[in-house]
């Protein structure tokens, strides 16, 4: 048997493209004593699948499949030409069936990937929605809504998209678009393609962020010039923030604004509160209210007393323009909660002082009083620039003033659109006035809830039409694949059901399995099983979703005793083989401590542990036909912090309290380990109690195994990593540079699956997983050699369309069938189908 240990094994550079491949000779098949021999060679090193097909053409044996050349996995050898034997057995191991003959071999050389749509919903659309948490109208009547794509407790990221003033959705631009030059964004990467073509840096990894700072819900700005401003805060987890904020800008069509995307940082004594941004009349500066929250009780806390202004482009210091920070009052020079506001282009700035029910106008460059409005409790503000009317919201409505020469009289009122469901009552509301073409719009969104982005017109007395829902999509949540062991089965769960996808006719079934945060995998004869958090955690179902106990489990409900590790957003992870086997991770002494890999045989007997250490992040078990085993663990070669391709490339940026850019990469990338059915470990170094492996008494594991030495990422604090030494244990090989770990925060050495993706193993034990800092997916063959990559960065308006690029946001999940790789994209909301398709493919009759 060889064997070998070695990380990143790369033997593509003398593999021709997929297209500059052909047979030069056979394929054959013949039956002698030994089996059926097949032969065949091509014309240069290429990577070759071999599949035995029945009378129907269904594959029976996934015979082997890898990359000719000096490390081709067996069967093959080294050379072009190649011989192997078929010993008439299924997948399963079982002699093939006479009565579904003749059979046939099929050889398949240059493989590629070619996009081949969406899968489980409306996904190939753009204009997908979740919610809104921020809005603002530009000079044009275009509505810009910042919204959260990706939201599961402390994981958010957020994008601002474009919508027409008549309420189509048009376009993101943040994250920026996958077509925006180098050069537009050089201010916040560094990285580009093969074709030149910018790659976002992942600031932060839990929030999925393209910029050193992250967002907050507000009213933000969009100047005359057509800039978008908007307040950030610090890119970490919400513990390590202590009052920092920025200014940040972007240009309208998401490029940076000015070189650098931040200004100075503004100083403050709390995070932001109510945050209202608006440009100044002339385009020169911007005024803020709400950058630190004023004294009150928790529940109705006002903002600082004080309108804020900042000079464009330097963005370097925030002055105070109106009002005392330290005091509020009610006359001609003070404010007691200032809230929106908004300019008229004519020098004016009104300001909704919301505690003294009134909204303030102010002339923009003394900072004088001229008048004011007066009704209860208003919030925010939005000007007509062609009349002059005055929007206003108060309460649950819209009041319009109207009026000239400082002197303003009530015209108009409209009732808010109704929220529903059970956060009715606590929904952040955003406003937006649009003017376009005559025509003025009102637009409302919620932070949660249906009906995300409202609209209605004005009329021309000045009246208001009904509210409708503005032109976007109800964004679906997707991740969790599981592909079935038939070839030709996917699926993926959809609030509390499994939706299963039949390929053959692109049908879907919907099977009742409950709400929880649980992982599916499929068995034999698509038995379906499940893994939930807490104890006896494994369940086995039918095809059609109807319970199938393991009779060896009978005193715990039929389900297997297994302590998961009690994440309750996404528990995983299992795999079963072709017997029915069972492989499932355990949990250990800790929470979220390191865990072992259990196996149990079809009928619940634990038949002993298969991998003895390996943290709770870890992706798998995978395990192929032949029973070798992979994971994803946070594993590296020593003195390789990140992969190369980030080396000397990342910014400088400061991201949590003592980390950095380079750590969140550190902790993100780890490898793809192979064990063989001995099984093996990931012996981490024991620095913290979550550090102390999952079992009693002595690993029982080959005395002859090879240990590799390799380092892990621990904590150092504050978010800051270290790597520090450790081995593995019993690894046919290690392939460094899958993206294993996309959530936990890296101040401790918790390793979660809240929200994560997978990797996955077909027959023929070929491993395809998601590199997300290079935003695409890679497979190896059997002997660790990379044979495929696809993907590039595309936020969603990278439509998949069929054969054109293939874009990616955030990894959230992974399978692979025999003719596709489904990737769901969490970021923008669809399941991506990639083909894989063949330069060439022979089949030939057994004789």
């Amino acid at each position: 048997m060889r064997f070998a240990v070695c990380f990143g094994v790369l033997f593509t550079a003398g593999m021709a493209s997929a297209g500059d491949v052909s047979f030069t000779g056979g394929p054959t098949a013949s039956v002698t004593d030994e089996g059926v021999e097949i032969a065949f060679s091509v014309s240069a090193p290429t990577d070759v699948e071999v599949a035995i097909l029945d009378a129907g053409g269904r594959v029976v044996r996934h015979l082997a499949a890898g990359l000719l050349g000096e490390n081709a996995p067996p069967p093959f050898h080294k050379g072009l030409t190649q011989e192997l034997t078929w010993d008439g057995t299924d997948d399963a191991g079982a002699a093939a069936d006479p009565a579904k003959g003749p059979y046939a071999v099929r050889v398949s050389i240059g493989l590629s990937a070619v996009l081949a749509g969406t899968a489980f919903g409306p996904g190939g659309r753009p204009g997908q929605l979740t919610n809104v948490i921020g809005l603002s109208a530009g000079p044009d009547g275009r509505v810009y809504v910042l919204s959260e794509p990706w939201r599961r407790a402390w994981w958010r990221s957020t994008a601002i998209h474009v919508f027409k003033p008549t309420g189509e959705y048009e376009k993101t631009i943040k994250p920026f678009p996958a077509s925006t030059q180098a050069a537009k964004v050089a201010g916040l990467t560094g990285l580009t393609d093969e074709q030149g073509r910018a790659v976002p840096v992942i600031y932060r990894v839990p929030a999925m962020t393209f910029y050193p700072h992250e967002d907050a819900a507000q009213h933000f700005a969009v100047a005359p010039d057509g800039n978008v401003h908007l307040l950030t805060i610090k890119a970490s987890y919400y513990t390590d923030r202590e009052g920092e904020k920025w200014l940040a800008s972007l240009a309208s069509d998401g490029s940076l604004a000015y070189p650098a995307y931040a200004g100075a940082e503004i100083k403050g004594q709390t995070g932001p509160h109510d945050v209202y941004l608006a440009a100044a009349s002339d385009g020169k500066s911007v005024f803020v209210t709400g950058l630190d929250a004023g004294q009150g009780d928790k529940a109705n806390r006002p903002n600082v007393p004080a309108v804020y202004r900042i000079d464009l482009p330097d963005r370097k210091e925030t002055k105070v323009f109106f009002g005392d920070p330290a005091k509020a009052g009610a006359d001609d020079k003070s404010l007691g909660d200032p809230r929106g506001l908004a300019t008229d282009g004519n020098g004016r700035l009104f300001v909704a002082d919301r505690s003294n029910n009134r909204v303030v106008i102010l002339d923009e460059k003394t900072g004088r009083a001229e008048g004011a409005l007066q009704l209860a409790t208003p919030t925010w503000i939005g000007i007509g620039r062609k009349g002059g009317a005055v929007y206003v919201a108060s309460g649950g409505e819209i009041v319009t003033f109207v009026g000239s020469g400082g002197k303003f009289a009530q015209k108009a009122r409209v009732p808010l659109p109704a929220s529903a469901g059970r956060d009715a009552q606590s929904v952040r509301r955003s406003f937006a006035l649009s003017e376009a073409d005559g025509k003025v719009s009102l637009w409302v969104g919620i932070s949660r809830g249906p009906n995300a982005l409202m609209r209605c017109e004005v009329n021309d007395d000045g009246t208001f039409g009904d509210w409708n829902r503005a032109g976007y999509e109800p964004a679906q949540t997707y991740w969790n694949i599981a592909a079935a062991q038939d070839g030709h089965t996917v699926a993926r769960k959809v609030g509390g059901v499994l939706r299963v996808l039949d390929e053959q006719t692109d049908k879907t079934r919907d099977i009742p399995v409950g709400g929880s945060g649980e992982t599916f995998r499929f068995g034999p004869n698509n038995q379906i099983y499940g893994i939930v958090n807490g104890s006896n955690a494994v369940r086995r179902m039918d095809q059609d979703g109807r319970s199938l106990p393991f009779p060896a489990a009978k005193g715990v409900g039929g389900r297997l005793p297994v302590n998961s590790s009690g994440t309750t957003s996404w528990e995983r992870d299992m795999d079963v083989d072709r017997s029915g086997n069972v492989y499932v991770k355990v949990s250990g002494k800790a929470y979220h401590g390191r865990m072992t890999v259990a196996k149990y045989d079809k009928d619940g007997n634990l038949l002993g542990t298969v991998i003895w250490v390996l943290s709770d992040g870890a992706y798998g078990p995978r395990v192929d036909a032949a029973g070798n085993l992979y994971i994803a663990d946070a594993v590296k070669p020593v003195g390789q912090p990140v992969p190369d391709f980030f080396k000397g490339k990342l910014p400088d940026v400061p991201i949590d309290r003592k980390a950095n850019v380079v750590m969140q990469y550190m902790w993100m990338y780890g490898s793809i380990i192979k064990f063989t059915p001995a099984g093996g470990a990931v012996w981490f170094p024991k620095r913290f109690d979550n550090d102390l492996y999952g079992y009693a008494g002595e690993a029982k594991l080959p005395a002859d195994q090879t240990k590799v030495k390799v380092e892990m990422p621990v904590n150092a604090g504050g978010g800051s990593m270290v790597d520090q030494p450790g081995e593995v244990q019993g690894a046919a090989w290690l392939h460094y540079g899958c993206s294993y770990v996309l959530d936990m925060h890296p101040s401790h050495n918790r390793r979660c699956h809240c929200t994560a993706t997978e990797i996955d193993v077909d027959d023929y034990g070929r491993v395809v997983y998601t590199d997300q800092g290079r935003f695409r997916v890679v497979m190896l063959d059997p002997a660790g050699n990379e044979i495929l990559t696809f993907g590039r960065y595309g936020n969603q308006d990278s439509v998949p369309t069929e054969g054109g690029e293939i874009g990616f946001h955030w990894f959230t999940g992974l399978g692979m069938t025999d003719r596709n790789v489904y990737i769901a994209d969490g970021g923008n909301h669809r399941v991506v189908r990639v083909g894989l398709k063949h330069a060439a493919e022979e089949t030939c009759q057994i004789k």
